[in-house]
């Protein structure tokens, strides 16, 4: 019966992680990429 708990928490721990990703992930498809003439060079 133990280990029906742990496979649960195991579950819900990966649901979580996931959706936490697909959040941000939305997020940064949302977001306007950002204004860098010269993406490879710092602007310092």
């Amino acid at each position: 019966m133990m280990t029906i708990w742990i496979v649960v928490g195991v579950l819900l721990v990966g649901l979580g992680i996931v959706a936490s990703q697909l959040v941000r992930l939305k997020d940064w498809l949302n977001k306007p990429p950002p204004p860098s003439e010269h993406p490879d060079e710092p602007d310092t």
